[in-house]
């Protein structure tokens, strides 16, 4: 089992019922990663640049390799990870992001997450298009709508029959349950 380092972004084990029964409910099967959500927000302090976060799971044994997201409406997508090297707390520079086999990407403020850089001004509410591309060759597209500044460690809740899901993912995050 992986060691969850802060900076890390959130790695969830599925087990393989979860994740055929995640896969049938997305319309897909469970032959890769399946984009699930993506979300865009505008940062506590922009330097114009959104911030991005997405919730990938992987439903088979592989790992797999997010290698890059793009838009129409940007000019540069990259992915960070705040440093904690650095007394500031700086941003660095990641060239993808691996998701081992039968686990689940969340991405967080305070793990990898994405700086997108807008081509012309975008507002709140706005709905953009992603596309994810992997490492295996596979493109998937996603909308995402802009949102205002919020705490993105509540994105996803994966299981709406499941209420207990939510717990587990703050608990797993590090997040006390009394925020």
């Amino acid at each position: 089992m992986a060691v969850l380092r802060p900076w890390m972004a959130l790695l969830i084990p599925l087990s393989p019922t979860d994740v055929s029964v995640a896969a049938s409910q997305a319309g897909a099967s469970p032959a890769g990663p399946v984009a699930e959500l993506a979300v865009l927000t505008v940062p506590r302090e922009g330097d114009g640049d959104l911030e991005g976060y997405l919730v990938v799971w992987n439903g088979v044994a592989a790992e797999a390799y997010l290698e890059n997201v793009e838009g129409d409406a940007f000019s540069r997508v990259r992915f960070v990870q705040p440093s904690d090297r650095s007394r500031a707390g700086a941003k660095e520079k990641q060239p993808g992001v691996t998701i081992p086999g039968h686990a689940e990407l969340v991405m967080l403020q305070r793990g990898i997450h994405m700086h997108l850089t807008p081509k012309d001004p975008i507002a709140i509410g706005d709905t953009v298009t992603l596309d994810l591309a992997f490492r295996d060759g596979t493109v998937q597209t996603l909308s995402a709508t802009v949102e205002g500044y919020r705490d993105a460690d509540d994105l996803h809740h994966h299981d709406q029959s499941s209420p207990d899901w939510l717990d587990k993912l703050d608990g797993a995050a590090g997040r006390r349950g009394d925020d």
